[in-house]
């Protein structure tokens, strides 16, 4: 996760062999990660040049070409996106003038209309990544495409599915990984560390997948839905303080009212471990004794 380093390499490699493939995709990849940590779009538009320049060549037939535009596509929405919010936050100060409102709006409208055409491109870019024969189940494009069609929004159904999808791949993965850590006995030490992480991180997107379908399945009042999400997530050992405050919602919207207290016990007990007494301990407090 050198980025800037392994750029630097990139085009050191790129004065010896200005064709390289590999190379240029790695490129492509450290300025869509530079461009997406920094702030700044002149990367992520870089790298998509260097991505489009590839498909038509030798390029495009190497998944990584479509999987390195896909994400870069997905960045560059991002910052259409970050770009609306500001311009959001400012339509809600007093000081505007109308001329001066006017052009806000029709700015939003222009990065509203750029974050829709990223969106698709990734989309496209992403899906063509998972018809290479080796790559069907490839983690890294569906994750990514999750994300995407979330973002198109008005598509919970088709989120739905591929978080499913994910999620069976991610425990899949979490039990092979682990099965060679429990039977690697000649294993080093420092690969052992490294398939340590690996579990780690596959949780954690494990998890991100799972909080994807609770909030779709509540957003809509599935709140049978929510609560298997929220089990298997405490049954692997992932759930979250604030998910416990979920759980005590839904159960209270379904009228289990004991169920609702032990949820929110729970919820103040592990909170007490993070933080101190404050205005939302009191009124969960407040919360709990009404509906006692």
């Amino acid at each position: 996760a050198s980025y800037r380093q392994a750029l630097h390499q990139a085009n050191m490699a790129l004065v010896l062999d200005d064709d390289h493939v590999g190379m240029r995709i790695i490129k492509g990849f450290c300025l869509t990660k530079l461009g997406s940590t920094q702030g700044t779009v002149a990367e992520i538009d870089q790298a998509l040049e260097i991505f489009d320049d590839l498909k038509p060549s030798r390029g495009g037939e190497d998944y990584r070409t479509w999987l390195g535009s896909g994400e870069a596509h997905m960045a560059r929405a991002l910052k259409h996106q970050q770009a609306i919010e500001r311009i959001e936050r400012r339509l809600e100060s007093d000081f505007l003038t109308e001329a001066g409102r006017e052009i806000e709006l029709e700015q939003a409208a222009d990065e509203a209309e750029g974050k829709r055409e990223h969106l698709r491109l990734a989309e496209q870019d992403l899906r063509y990544v998972l018809t290479f024969p080796l790559h069907q189940d490839n983690t890294y494009a569906l994750l990514d495409l999750i994300v995407t069609v979330s973002m198109s929004g008005d598509r919970p159904d088709e989120t739905v599915a591929l978080c499913r999808r994910g999620i069976d791949l991610l425990v899949e993965g979490v039990e092979l990984t682990r099965e060679t850590l429990n039977d690697g006995i000649r294993l080093s030490p420092s690969k052992k560390v490294d398939l340590q992480q690996r579990v780690d991180d596959l949780l954690g997107k494990e998890r991100q997948l799972r909080q994807i379908l609770i909030s779709i399945e509540f957003a809509r009042g599935s709140y049978q839905r929510c609560l298997e999400q929220l089990n298997a997530l405490a049954d692997r050992q992932l759930i979250t303080v604030s998910d416990h405050l979920l759980r005590a919602d839904i159960f209270e919207q379904l009228g289990m009212l004991p169920d609702a207290l032990d949820a929110l016990d729970v919820f103040l007990r592990l909170r007490s471990r993070l933080t101190d007494f404050d205005d939302v301990a009191s009124e969960t407090l407040r919360r709990i004794d009404a509906l006692r």
